[in-house]
């Protein structure tokens, strides 16, 4: 089996310096939002008797 070098032996390692200059980082703007929908009296809920109706093609 083969060992590691001891540590004491070891060449020292040189020494590592980085510095980074200055970093930008830019959002991209949000889409605008649609304008809220108004309430259409189509979205209203049906009864059930209404939507056998539709659902079979007859006119209300």
């Amino acid at each position: 089996m083969i060992l590691p070098e001891p540590v004491a032996d070891r060449p020292p390692l040189p020494d590592v310096q980085i510095s980074i200059g200055r970093v930008e980082i830019r959002a991209a703007a949000a889409p605008p939002r649609p304008a809220p929908r108004e309430a259409r009296s189509e979205n209203a809920p049906l009864s059930l008797d209404a939507y056998l109706s539709r659902r079979n093609g007859r006119a209300r």
